[in-house]
């Protein structure tokens, strides 16, 4: 699972993340650096981030399958 500390930045949108915030983080699942869904392996971001970002669902759907934690 990916390491969050409180006022780590997103990402994404490069804006700090809260513990109370809605964010989802990643277990390392993608193997290559090739892969396009690279850039969420073992990172947290902004739910929001994800959701908006053109391979978002498809990067949760593949997490589900190897175990996703949404905090």
């Amino acid at each position: 699972m990916a390491i969050f500390i409180e006022g780590m930045t997103c990402h994404f949108c490069g804006q700090p993340m809260r513990r109370d915030s809605d964010r989802i983080s990643f277990s390392p699942f993608v193997v290559s650096q090739l892969d396009p869904l690279w850039v969420f392996s073992d990172g947290s971001f902004h739910a929001e981030c994800v959701r908006g970002h053109p391979l978002g669902n498809q990067a949760v759907g593949v997490e589900k399958a190897v175990g996703f934690k949404q905090l």
